[in-house]
């Protein structure tokens, strides 16, 4: 177990970190700049470069970790952020992997995931249909889909659960829609982020191992919205074989315990949710090592 891997955090560039309110105003990223830099109330997002992400990464012995992308309001943006990303992977390709940037109503999307599929990254997302203006029945979305159909590349989108408290950049995102989409494109797989806003949990009467084969589920910042018990509970609805470990670092997903981003109090809060020993390899390690195809 001492291999494992994060499938879901994020880096900033510099700039973007260092001055996150002019940013997010100068770049009209505004939604970007409430998440992470709340006027009104102190914020949980922790910063970090690559060298503390690696020194992290090295104390809570996390092997790989895919640098997810942004659901950014401007094509600008993901192509800057991509750019960052492509730099990353190229010197660090035995520690990361990386999602795109994409906004799927911006002139020129279809090219730039090419141009990031030739750069080397693995997936796209995390996309935010909500924060980024469309819908997922919407036709821009749907030729993403047509694009990367025969690529073999997961997608990564962000779920908010609706019943979960107000937090800086809440938007609801209508859980339906990500069924309807499962089941509209059955061999492109999904990663629903932040355990999919609990979607297993939520209609009992369906099969979803079979509703949601194309589907995985990353525990991104759960300790923020969930106790750890619900982890063996969406586990035996969708079998823990589509659990991806996931932290959201930098976040600070334990704001009264921590002071610094970290994996290791992660790490423990999913070793003490009732997972067996084997269960526990799956979402550390297994789960993701065969999504990514290492």
């Amino acid at each position: 177990m001492n291999s494992k891997w994060d499938s879901h955090i994020h880096l900033f560039t510099d700039d973007m970190a260092k001055h996150p309110q002019a940013w997010g105003d100068s770049h009209k990223e505004f939604i970007w700049k409430a998440c992470v830099a709340p006027p009104d109330r102190l914020s949980i997002q922790g910063w970090a470069d690559i060298n503390q992400l690696l020194k992290d990464m090295d104390r809570g012995g996390i092997e790989k970790a895919i640098l997810l992308g942004w659901y950014w309001e401007n094509m600008e943006t993901c192509r800057l952020h991509n750019r960052f990303y492509a730099e990353l992977i190229r010197k660090h390709p035995d520690r990361l992997l990386a999602f795109a940037s994409i906004q799927p109503m911006g002139q020129d999307a279809l090219e730039e995931i090419t141009r990031t599929k030739d750069e080397g990254f693995s997936g796209i997302g995390e996309i935010h249909p909500q924060a980024q203006r469309f819908s997922l029945r919407d036709k821009c979305w749907q030729k993403i889909l047509e694009h990367i159909c025969d690529w073999n590349i997961p997608v990564n989108l962000h779920v908010t659960d609706p019943d979960s408290k107000n937090h800086p950049g809440k938007i609801e995102t209508p859980l339906g829609d990500y069924v309807e989409m499962a089941d509209d494109w059955p061999n492109q797989t999904f990663i629903l982020a932040h355990l999919g806003g609990l979607l297993p949990l939520r209609d009992k009467s369906k099969d979803l191992k079979t509703t949601f084969k194309n589907v995985y589920f990353d525990c991104a910042a759960i300790p923020l919205l969930y106790e750890s018990a619900v982890l063996p509970e969406v586990a035996d609805r969708i079998g823990c074989e589509k659990i991806l470990f996931g932290t959201d670092y930098p976040l600070i997903t334990f704001p009264r315990e921590q002071k610094q981003p970290g994996f290791v109090r992660s790490i423990e809060f999913v070793r003490g949710s009732g997972l067996t020993a084997s269960q526990l390899v799956l979402v550390f390690s297994t789960n993701a090592k065969r999504l990514f195809s290492v």
